[in-house]
């Protein structure tokens, strides 16, 4: 009864050995009941911290490199807005590239900043040369909405009939009120973003308008949501979860980002572990349990591989014959001096072995030595 309740812990160990979960493994260790010192848990628990320092390393060098990754696509797409979100996220500790992306960061703020402004004040005058030369003085995204803003107000200043450019063009309050009203639900419908920051701060003077700061309020809460729809996507990339990755990218209801992209890239990229990183643990399991001389745990490696395709499988299978053929030989030369008398000749076999310190025959042999040399000094003593 004992030997069938520690063979199935045995068999519990390896099924966790053979996963990829250092919590469950770690379960099955913590129900382990017999020697503490066993090969089998010996083996456990170098599987146990081999797959927490991979679980460590693997997400925190995973995780970091994602983030440099997108960190590099939003920054040759100058998205000053992406840069921002990634680096005020990170959580991989120091880096230095990270730091060089902080500091590339704030020098695009302070030329975009520049630039922004440059083109806001030369859409609200009336000098088409002067915003044409705003526009062609934009470094960033030539799609951005403020440039697709600029140009329109450029085609518009160009095209006016008016021959006298000196005199200011007369707008009345309710049209401009109208045209910003207008301008904002559309950028609402289409949930741009970008396109309302834009016309945020153009219409910024007009925010007295019950209608602009209704459209403004209505802005604000897409940016609340494109921002925690962004941050769930960096997390899932972090976390490396494909599962929640896709449910974040499924939600996403706004534009592209370089973010975004690099999170479709991954899932495209995904696909679960590979079944050649288990068949290296198992050959691995397989030489360390060799290596210990531990046949009654190669024996169930090799009998749950049997069959696998690897060629290596088989030149395991057959050194293992050969390490049994002497564990065998030992052992049953073993038995026969434990049905004998003689304790010296059962003492030289429990020398003699090479196999698990801690084998069930051997444990026996040495307490039937001990009965052996006590009846030989009870001989003496009459």
């Amino acid at each position: 009864e004992l030997k069938r309740e520690q063979d199935g812990q045995v068999a519990e160990l390896m099924k966790a050995m053979r996963g990829r979960d250092a919590v469950v493994l770690e379960a099955r260790l913590a129900q382990w009941e017999f020697e503490s010192d066993a090969p089998v848990v010996l083996q456990a628990r170098r599987r146990l911290e081999m797959l927490r320092q991979s679980d460590t390393a693997g997400e925190s060098e995973s995780g970091a490199a994602a983030a440099l990754k997108a960190l590099e696509e939003a920054y040759e797409q100058m998205d000053v807005a992406t840069m921002q979100c990634l680096i005020e996220d990170w959580k991989f500790g120091e880096n230095a590239e990270l730091n060089g992306y902080a500091l590339k960061l704030r020098q695009l703020k302070r030329e975009h900043d520049a630039q922004l402004n440059g083109l806001l004040s030369a859409m609200r005058g009336r000098d088409p040369v002067v915003l044409e030369s705003k526009i062609a003085q934009w470094i960033f995204d030539p799609d951005a909405a403020v440039v697709v803003q600029a140009r329109r107000r450029l085609n518009a200043l160009r095209g006016s009939d008016s021959p006298d450019r000196s005199q200011p063009d007369v707008v009345s309050g309710s049209e401009e009120v109208s045209d910003a009203v207008s301008r904002l639900h559309e950028a609402i419908r289409i949930q741009d973003i970008s396109t309302g920051g834009v016309l945020v701060q153009e219409f910024a003077h007009l925010i007295s308008n019950p209608d602009v700061a209704s459209a403004v309020s209505e802005l604000r809460r897409l940016q609340s949501c494109h921002d925690s729809q962004l941050q769930n996507i960096l997390q899932a990339m972090r976390d490396q979860d494909p599962t929640q990755l896709q449910l974040a990218v499924a939600e996403w209801s706004f534009g592209e980002v370089p973010a975004v992209s690099l999170a479709r890239e991954r899932l495209k990229q995904w696909k679960p572990p590979a079944e050649d990183s288990l068949v290296e643990e198992a050959l691995e399991a397989m030489r360390s349990a060799g290596e210990d001389r531990d046949v009654p745990l190669l024996q169930r490696l090799v009998d749950e591989w049997d069959g696998h395709s690897d060629a290596r499988f088989l030149e395991v299978a057959a050194s293992f014959r050969q390490l049994k053929e002497e564990h065998d030989r030992q052992l049953n030369e073993m038995m026969a001096a434990m049905r004998g008398r003689d304790a010296d000749v059962l003492e030289e076999k429990i020398y003699a072995w090479d196999f698990e310190p801690g084998a069930a025959v051997l444990v026996a042999a040495r307490r039937r030595l001990e009965v052996l040399r006590q009846a030989a000094l009870r001989l003496q003593m009459f």
